[in-house]
């Protein structure tokens, strides 16, 4: 499946990749998690389980969300997801913006001011630490020039500036290099003959999307510390000139 969406040719995007194989396979999050930790794949984690497959910016920082960048992120899942009531989508809001979830990862509105939900409103804003999942759309700056910084060769790429004001609310929440589509990355597998067997690699949306029998994308604001940011060189493979936009999932 690819996004089909107009794309300047004059521009270098990029899309966002899952962690690099390894040994040549490329493992979901949770048997990577495992390579890294040294402990034999599917001993670790659950054999079904998912993470969110995240990618933090260079020096990953927290963006205070201010109440026009909650309602600014909030209308973009309005748009996504146009069947659900406005208390739907506030209540999806607040289930993704959670201090467990990986975008706010402990400054969440569990415990933090939620404006579109009314919350916490005695305490400071949540925050937003800049990361991206797998998928995403990036546009690359300066040529795609790579820069070598502290932990390797990094590509500068364009971001809303989350120390000002949100810009004016698109007219889809689709893939762009300012919005991307959460995903986690997943694996199903099962022993059989004392092998492990079953779909590794699986990318999917987030669960704050699916309502009855409705599946919708979750759009995150690619939102930071400034209009741009640096991304490893790894984590990001090079779009061909006026190359569709590539589906963020992988159902399979």
């Amino acid at each position: 499946m690819e996004v089909q969406i107009t794309i300047n040719p004059a521009t270098i995007y990029g899309v966002v990749l899952l962690d690099p194989p390894v040994n040549g396979m490329q493992l979901s999050r949770p048997s990577f998690k495992e390579h890294e930790l040294g402990v034999p794949r599917g001993s670790h984690f659950p054999l079904t389980v998912g993470y969110p497959a995240t990618v933090k910016t260079f020096g990953s920082r927290f963006m205070r969300l201010t109440p026009a960048w909650q309602y600014y992120w909030r209308d973009l899942m309005k748009l996504a997801m146009p069947t659900m009531t406005e208390a739907q989508v506030d209540n999806a809001f607040y289930r993704l913006t959670g201090g467990h979830k990986c975008y706010t990862n402990g400054k969440g509105s569990d415990t933090l001011a939620c404006y579109p939900t009314g919350t916490n409103l005695d305490q400071g804003p949540m925050m937003k630490e800049t990361i991206l999942t797998s998928g995403a759309i990036v546009k690359l700056l300066d040529g795609a020039h790579a820069y070598s910084l502290r932990d390797g060769d990094h590509y500068k790429f364009a971001i809303l500036d989350g120390n000002k004001a949100p810009p004016a609310l698109p007219t889809t929440a689709d893939l762009s290099w300012a919005t991307h589509w959460a995903s986690n990355s997943r694996r199903e597998l099962r022993w059989e003959d004392g092998k492990l067997l079953g779909p590794e690699k699986l990318v999917t949306r987030f669960p704050e999307g699916h309502i009855g029998d409705f599946d919708y994308d979750v759009p995150v604001p690619n939102m930071g510390d400034g209009d741009f940011d640096f991304i490893p060189c790894n984590r990001v493979r090079i779009l061909s000139p006026g190359e569709p936009f590539p589906s963020p999932y992988n159902w399979n």
